[in-house]
């Protein structure tokens, strides 16, 4: 047998486990969640399961509503339209719960094992499947933000032009269909990188900041604004450990942002407390426990990575370093103008320095 097979046997066991894994974890949360008395969001404890049952939704309209129509009056956001167009198509299936993350196992192990037999990545790799465990095998942002990372990691390895197009272009396809933000966050993050890169572009960045500041600090507070409203609605919380995150309308208060940032950096850390204090309490819910085990893993990730970056940095390959330019601006752009859900877009961005983890040193790539 050729080193290639045994590996891909490898992975595939390795995979296997995985969907073990998911069918136990959607068992879990679907036994706790009470379809019939859906009132709030949090009630489906996961966005995951509230898309899933979105989809169900949809295919219980009538015949005389098409499916367009029928995706936006339930859709709850512009940005979520595509995630809920994709759970309608699987909720077509009409798949049991035990093959529902079997399309996502396969989806993944085609894409991994592809890029794994071209040398792009390590056995590693499967660490990126811890921190968003519960969302990763249902249809969720997250599972398709990860398969489109996934289609970027086999486009950079394309040698031919059609093909690494026809790859980059599904990229497009499901970055938008997951978070269509996340474009603009790219674009941030590569000048981003080329300034840090091109020192003597960093007056560019400088002068791009202080436009930012004086230009468009009102069209950024009214966007911040406006998410801020909808979260106090559902947490009522304006501050945070005596430090205060609200925004004021009318009013660009930088101090607020860096003070958000500086909180959004330290939700690893709650990881900890959260789990201690679910043991102390000796509670039973076990989609908590799941929860909480999974980001305590998350929080030993982060600190593991945090020192190998920093010892490590300058050995990155280019590819490496826009990847981990995109985790920082993923950071930045959630932690201080959206910041909700902050344990979810904290745990996107360690996903994404764990690919970057996994990518095999000295490999050329072709962006």
């Amino acid at each position: 047998m050729t080193p290639s097979k045994e590996a891909s046997i490898y992975l595939i066991l390795l995979l296997l486990a995985l969907y073990v894994i998911a069918i136990y974890v959607n068992y879990i949360f679907l036994e706790s969640i009470d379809f019939n008395n859906i009132v709030h969001q949090p009630d489906y404890l996961i966005d995951a399961y509230m898309y899933m049952d979105l989809g169900n939704i949809i295919h219980s309209f009538s015949d005389n509503t098409s499916l367009f129509e029928s995706i936006l009056s339930v859709t709850p956001n512009n940005s979520s339209i595509g995630v809920v167009a994709i759970s309608s198509f699987m909720a077509a299936l009409q798949l049991p719960f035990v093959l529902y993350p079997l399309v996502f196992i396969i989806v993944y192990s085609l894409l991994v094992i592809k890029i794994y037999n071209r040398g792009v990545v390590s056995n590693r790799v499967f660490f990126i499947f811890i921190p968003l465990l519960p969302y990763l095998f249902i249809t969720s942002k997250e599972s398709i933000l990860l398969i489109a990372g996934l289609f970027f990691l086999l486009a950079i390895s394309e040698v031919g032009k059609a093909r690494k197009g026809l790859f980059y272009f599904i990229t497009l396809l499901f970055i938008l269909s997951s978070r269509p933000e996340t474009l603009f966050i790219i674009v941030l993050s590569q000048v981003m990188y080329y300034c840090f890169a091109n020192r003597k572009w960093l007056f560019i960045l400088l002068f791009v900041a202080l436009f930012f500041y004086y230009e468009l600090d009102h069209f950024v507070n009214e966007i911040a604004y406006s998410f801020q409203e909808k979260q106090l609605g559902k947490v009522g919380q304006c501050s945070y450990f005596g430090i205060s995150v609200c925004l004021e309308r009318e009013n660009f208060d930088f101090l607020v942002y860096l003070k958000r940032l500086f909180l959004f950096l330290l939700i690893p850390f709650k990881y900890v407390a959260s789990f201690v204090n679910f043991v102390n309490l000796d509670s039973n819910d076990l989609y908590v426990f799941i929860l909480r085990l999974i980001n305590l893993i998350t929080f030993f990730a982060y600190i593991a990575l945090a020192i190998h970056f920093v010892r490590y940095f300058k050995k990155l390959s280019i590819v490496q370093k826009r990847m981990f330019y995109f985790s920082m601006a993923y950071l930045i752009v959630y932690g201080t103008i959206f910041f909700y859900q902050g344990s979810r877009h904290m745990n996107v961005s360690i996903t994404v320095l764990l690919l970057i983890f996994s990518l095999k040193k000295g490999r050329p790539y072709n962006v």
